[in-house]
């Protein structure tokens, strides 16, 4: 069964625009990997600090190994800079 995940990211004040292109690279990577089945990056046009994210996995275990990589591993090391807050959003 597929994974499908959505995540909000705020950025911190003034770094939406490195925020983008680690999601940006992020992306590259991931369309890359086996079981990616899609990777999409969204910026509000009315507040640019906010980023949904939007994962298609082709099950758990490909979204795990995803996870373990380096380029992954990297992104969690950005994102403490940049992120002010993160969500998780549910699929209906």
């Amino acid at each position: 069964m597929s994974i499908t995940t959505q995540t909000l990211y705020i950025s911190r004040k003034s770094k939406h625009g490195a925020l983008s292109e680690a999601l940006s690279h992020l992306k590259t990577y991931s369309l890359n990997v086996s079981g990616c089945l899609g990777f999409e990056v969204f910026q509000c046009d009315e507040e640019v600090n906010e980023f949904l994210v939007y994962e298609q996995w082709q099950d758990q275990n490909s979204l795990d190994v995803f996870k373990k990589s380096d380029i992954y591993k990297l992104f969690l090391k950005q994102k403490e800079t940049l992120v002010y807050r993160t969500e998780n959003l549910n699929l209906m």
